[in-house]
């Protein structure tokens, strides 16, 4: 019975850090909430051209695009849109083109990720050395909306930029505009009529996962509650059996 007891404390202090403590530490905000994005360039004036989420036949005939591209000039600053935890820091080699991509994934919180793809279309070594290099934020680093996480070379292509990709843990990609800030809707939609390009095609809008996600915190909360009560009346219990069978021996 006293091991149970102590599995059943051991899960509830478990449940508290993973639920309460950690997100407080990673700087997850909201908890459960949807996030709000700010634009990911330092200087929004760098940004010569900007191809939208969903965008038709991206790369394939039948493939949409699953995020925003932001066309960067030269030694450009890319900026964290959220706070969070940095999960990821990966390359591999784009699958249309010979050159490599630098991703940066900030979790900001259990079910929204944003990756941040360094896409400057350098094709030799050093130069890709070189972006490496500018990439500043290390795994699992803790960061504040607007730090600088690195700076954007400019390849050989007319296209080198930033993919900002807005993922949910449970429904997949959004168009990280339904997302952003008053402030950051108002840079992309000036970058969208200087450049006549569209910033979403099309999608769901995840505003109102906030109460869906909002109801599943509520929902861990009352099983942690009732785990916590069904503890206490067992222990109860436990003493109260105890206590019967010390007076049945006296009285025996």
């Amino acid at each position: 019975m006293q091991k149970k007891g102590i599995l059943i404390v051991i899960l509830i202090l478990s449940a508290l850090f993973v639920f309460l403590i950690f997100p407080i530490i990673a700087n997850f905000n909201p908890l459960y909430g949807d996030p709000t994005l700010e634009f990911p360039v330092q200087n929004p004036n760098n940004v010569t051209k900007l191809s939208g989420y969903n965008h038709p036949d991206w790369g394939e005939p039948g493939k949409l695009h699953n995020g925003i591209d932001l066309v960067c000039r030269n030694y450009t600053a890319l900026v964290a849109p959220i706070s969070g935890l940095v999960i990821r820091i990966t390359e591999n080699k784009n699958p249309y083109k010979d050159f490599i991509m630098f991703h940066v994934t900030i979790m900001a919180n259990y079910f929204w990720n944003v990756e941040l793809t360094f896409e400057p279309n350098l094709n030799t070594s050093e130069g890709n050395d070189l972006q490496r290099s500018l990439i500043f934020v290390h795994l699992f680093q803790i960061v504040k909306t607007g730090d600088v996480l690195g700076i954007l070379l400019n390849g050989s292509s007319d296209y080198p930029h930033l993919h900002i990709m807005l993922s949910n843990t449970f429904f997949g990609t959004f168009c990280p505009y339904a997302l952003s800030s008053a402030a950051a809707k108002l840079t992309y939609d000036a970058i969208a009529n200087r450049t006549g390009e569209t910033i979403c095609y099309s999608g769901t809008n995840p505003e109102n996962f906030t109460v869906m996600f909002a109801s599943f915190g509520s929902l861990t909360a009352i099983i942690c509650a009732i785990v916590i009560v069904v503890y206490l009346v067992r222990r109860r219990r436990s003493k109260k059996n105890k206590a019967y069978g010390i007076k049945y021996l006296i009285s025996v």
